[in-house]
């Protein structure tokens, strides 16, 4: 019984998949999209942001990662 039960638990979380929800797309909200989207049990990624995407492309500063930062989020966890 204890076997079927660790195997169960096993296979669930190897299974699970989910949903995930960003509040915010500056730096911090896109890089975690980013994240999460190369996670094989996320199946979607919602980004949630009260500013139009107008808005977003108009303002002073621009999300830009450097060598360094591509490296990391391109490497497998």
């Amino acid at each position: 019984v204890l076997f079927r039960s660790s195997y169960y638990n096993h296979m669930r979380r190897h299974m699970a998949r989910c949903t995930v929800f960003v509040i915010g797309a500056g730096p911090t909200g896109l890089t975690a999209a980013l994240v999460a989207s190369q996670n094989p049990h996320v199946t979607r990624v919602i980004v949630y942001e009260e500013m139009t995407k107008a808005a977003l492309i108009d303002r002073t500063h621009q999300v830009a990662f450097n060598r360094k930062s591509r490296e990391f989020l391109s490497s497998p966890s």
